[in-house]
């Protein structure tokens, strides 16, 4: 019994290749590492598209195929994808298969991201099935071992592909040349498709195992300043993965080119802050821009980048300064927290000034 579940998982992993239907598409030089103990047995791949093929201790097995187009930034048709593919592997092995947890989104230094289904193989949870992003190009995983979380953790951080090898530039300028960041070494700058920029995308940065994405909005769809606070909470709590008890207070940026940043952030349900999303609004001259990020370190990846904020080649200086202010609202921990500070030092100098005032005894 226990060899025709390793042949099924061998049929498995070559249906996996071969689930990636035609196609002709320009992707970036990629290579892939296998973890200790484990051997690169890619000479035994059946088809192009297949960036990886390793196997390791007790018939454990990876595999990484390229991916066709798919909109990979909608997290209910990456996971429809993925269910389908489980169902195809399921009926060519015969071994029942069955999502363990929900769509796990993961994000690496190296610029890679990924949205991962653990499975139940014949009762045990020894298959992730992946889809992981590089850029605007996908790719498919499929690993079997007995400590799949750790493996795929170790094989994802290895990859390296022709963008991540590029020496990033010490500065950087966003897409419609507003911004001018200088960015840490460390952070990886994704490269925007024509998708990307018609959509508003300007900027997309990924660091500190999270991802930062910047989208420009439209002079008549801009966020009241004086609202935005609340908007904010509004569109987080719509979405149906955030866990509306882990929402945080919203909290205020100035940054170094002038406007403020306003950005508050959530954890997703039964991921908690192991993987949370955050969401931001930044007035700019008489226009806007949306900043949302993912990942465990996603307002801390949100503060390194804007705090490192200049106008950008583009700015037009008189429309900058006349950017509108922000208005928190009055729950914010960070107000209440600069509000309690100012009472206290009003009392203690109204103290100083009374005490100075008394006239002293003569003795």
């Amino acid at each position: 019994m226990r060899r025709s579940i390793k042949a099924s998982f061998k049929s498995a992993f070559l249906l996996a290749a071969l689930i990636v239907w035609n196609h002709a598409l320009a992707f970036a030089r990629i290579s892939v590492s296998p973890p200790p103990a484990w051997s690169d047995a890619s000479a035994q791949k059946t088809s192009s598209d297949t960036v990886a093929f390793f196997t390791g201790p007790s018939g454990s097995s990876f595999i990484m195929t390229r991916l066709k187009t798919l909109d990979s930034q909608s997290r209910p048709a990456v996971l429809s994808f993925l269910t389908d593919v489980l169902g195809s592997l399921q009926k060519k092995t015969g071994i029942s298969m069955t999502p363990a947890t929900r769509l796990k989104e993961s994000h690496f230094n190296n610029g890679i991201g990924a949205l991962s289904l653990k499975v139940k193989a014949g009762g045990k949870p020894r298959l992730i099935l992946s889809l992981i992003r590089d850029g605007n190009k996908n790719y498919l995983s499929l690993i079997n071992s007995a400590i799949p979380d750790l493996t795929l953790e170790s094989i994802l951080s290895s990859i390296k592909t022709s963008r991540s090898e590029t020496p990033q530039p010490s500065k950087t300028v966003s897409a419609d040349g507003q911004f001018l960041f200088r960015i840490p070494d460390d952070f990886h700058l994704a490269t925007l498709s024509d998708a990307d920029k018609n959509s508003g995308v300007v900027f997309s940065v990924s660091g500190l195992g999270s991802n930062l994405v910047i989208k420009k909005i439209s002079p008549e769809r801009t966020f009241n300043p004086q609202k935005a606070s609340k908007l904010l909470k509004e569109k987080f709590e719509s979405l149906p993965s955030i866990d509306r008890w882990l929402i945080s207070p919203e909290k205020t940026l100035l940054t170094p080119a002038g406007p403020e940043l306003i950005y508050l952030s959530a954890g997703i349900k039964g991921e908690g802050a192991l993987n949370a999303k955050a969401l931001g609004y930044m007035p700019w001259c008489y226009w806007g821009y949306m900043i949302t990020a993912e990942g465990p370190r996603s307002e801390e990846l949100i503060t390194s980048v804007f705090k490192n904020l200049s106008p950008g080649p583009s700015v037009i200086e008189r429309l900058l300064e006349q950017t509108p202010k922000l208005k928190a609202s009055e729950n914010s921990f960070p107000n209440k927290i600069e509000l309690g500070l100012a009472i206290a030092l009003t009392i203690f100098a109204a103290y100083l000034t009374i005490r100075s005032r008394k006239p002293k005894r003569r003795g």
